[in-house]
Formats: structure tokens, sequence, C-alpha cells
């Protein structure tokens, strides 16, 4: 890690911890004129988070910058617990009272305290799109934006990045196909490629369920190019946009660039899945090799 990445990465991490000394002394000055004996219910039916789905590798950073230019947003990117793991867990289990329990636990106090400081909580953390229903469930108000990315560019990311490769440590929480035997023949390109159809599909089939009210998408190539895509998300989520210059600024800065690739990606690298993923990618406008 570059030096100058470093510093910025302290100085953000000092910058937090003035933030949340600020925000713990309004949150502290408030309950002092409440009774937060049913604050759980109140944060849980009242509040209106909103969470960003996606497969990751899809400017969730530049997202959330973008997002913090609101002063009512609270945006978060990789709050703790990251739950890496437990995403995998929770798209293996289905209707799982456990696995509400615990992502109310690990998101509750979040939410609660943005609740109490009068600030929407939004994280744009892929490891929560599993979890997508049972947030749904919890919090009646919340809102979801699905976020996706052409899969030539999600491919050749993952593949830099040696996804499935064994090691990488973020592998523990990638989801595998539940045919075993089929899995274990396909190459690392063929697992990348599943993965982006298979989360796709997934966020797919439960913004059908939810409506346009409450979920919809956008490109991530619009977030990286387009001020009136950006302020659209304002708008679904009833927000006043930042000033086109302020976004215009944010977008200009590529953030957490990938790294370069040389591989070439074509149909028959991605196997079986390419059917289904171009079918997918069609949806979104994009131009895949025949």
């Amino acid at each position: 890690m570059k030096k100058i990445t470093i510093f910025k990465n302290w100085l953000e991490v000092n910058k937090q911890f003035f933030r949340e000394l600020a925000a713990n002394k309004k949150i502290d000055n408030k309950v002092k004129n409440i009774d937060v004996q049913g604050l759980y219910q109140v944060v849980h039916q009242q509040s209106a988070p909103c969470f960003f789905l996606s497969t990751g590798r899809c400017g969730t950073k530049l997202i959330t910058k973008l997002m913090n230019l609101a002063p009512i947003i609270q945006a978060y990117h990789q709050p703790d617990p990251e739950l890496i793991y437990f995403s995998k867990i929770a798209y293996e289990s289905e209707h799982n009272q456990k696995i509400k329990i615990a992502i109310d636990c690990a998101r509750y106090q979040y939410t609660r305290n943005c609740f109490l400081q009068d600030k929407k909580y939004i994280e744009t953390n892929n490891r929560i799109t599993f979890f997508a229903y049972y947030l749904a469930e919890l919090y009646p108000k919340a809102k979801f934006i699905h976020v996706i990315r052409d899969p030539y560019s999600f491919i050749k990311s993952g593949l830099s990045r040696k996804w499935y490769s064994g090691h990488n440590l973020h592998d523990e929480g990638r989801i595998e196909s539940k045919e075993a035997s089929r899995w274990q023949q396909y190459s690392r390109a063929e697992k990348i490629a599943w993965l982006w159809q298979e989360t796709n599909k997934f966020i797919l089939d439960f913004q059908t369920k939810m409506g346009e009210g409450r979920a919809i998408s956008i490109r991530a190539e619009d977030i990286f190019s387009s001020v009136l895509e950006n302020k659209k998300l304002f708008t679904f989520l009833d927000l006043e946009a930042p000033s086109s210059q302020k976004i215009k600024k944010i977008i200009s800065k590529p953030v957490n660039v990938g790294k370069k690739s040389d591989q070439q990606i074509s149909e028959k690298l991605l196997g079986e899945d390419w059917l289904r993923i171009k079918k997918i990618a069609q949806q979104f406008g994009y131009k895949l090799k025949d």
C-alpha cells in the first residue's frame, strides 16, 4: 500500500472519530427528552434507511461519497461488522429467523443513531445484498437501489483480484452454485460470471416483489458519468439533490479504481451461463459480443 494511501486512510479514521464524538453528543441531548423504552419499535417502523444492492465492484465507494453530499444522509460503505462470511450464509438460508435476528443486531445501532440525529441511514456495502428480504421486513419504509455493472468489466475486475482462487480472504463469503459437481469444473472466469448473473437475478427478483416504490435499478456506468442519473437517486429517496457542480466534482475523480487487465472475455470463456448473463445484461442496454 502506498504511503499516501495509508495517510489518507489514517486521516479519514481520525475525521470519523471526531464526527462520532459530535454525533454522540447530539444523540445524548435527544434522548434526554424522549422515552427510550419503545425506541426499538419506533426506529423500525418510522426510519427509512436505504440499502444499495450489488455484486460489488460497482462504484459503491463513489456512491457513498455522492450520498454524503446531502447533509441529511449518513452513508456507510463498509460498516462493522462487514458481514463478509455471513452474506453467504444469508444466500444459502431461506426464511431463516436466526438470519433476520443477526442482521437486525448488526445494523440496528446504525439506523437508531441516524434516526436520533434526524438523518437517513444509507449503506452501499454489497455484503448486505442477500439480507434484502430480511431488511425489507424489519424496516417497512426502507428503500433499495440495485446497482448493476457491465458483466465484462466485472469479470475482468474479479479475475485481476484473484477471486475464487482460494487465496483471497473475501472468498470465504463468495457464493457458490449448489450444483457441486458442476461448480468444481468451472474455471475462475466461469465462477465470476455465475456470481454476476446469480446475484443480479436475486436482486431483480427481489425488486419485482418490492415494486418500483421501494426498489429501482441503475447502471454503474451511469453513476460514473451522468449528473442527471445521480440526481434521480436523490429523487427516489424523496430528498433534494446536491448541486450539479458538487456531483460533477465527485464523479470526475475515480474512487477505488480496479487493476488493469489484458484478459479477453468471450462467450466461450464464460461457459454455459452465457445466455443467462446476456438476458440480464440486455435489459440494461449492455451490448455483449455474440
